[in-house]
């Protein structure tokens, strides 16, 4: 997955993966907080492995 093919799959996953994050958590810093750990795990998990799954399957 390119770096621009990941920023589309954030952008168009962007608001479900908010929402998720403050079904579970409400104070809006720590879903922004989760939100941002959790894109960047999937990054990493992107960069050093090859898969051909994008956002959505995480």
């Amino acid at each position: 997955m390119t770096k621009s093919a990941f920023i589309k799959e954030v952008h168009d996953a962007e608001a479900m993966l908010y929402h998720v994050a403050k079904s579970i958590l409400k104070n809006d810093a720590d879903c922004c907080d989760a939100v941002q750990e959790t894109l960047a795990s999937v990054y990493k998990g992107i960069l050093h492995k090859t898969t051909k799954y994008g956002l959505p399957t995480y």
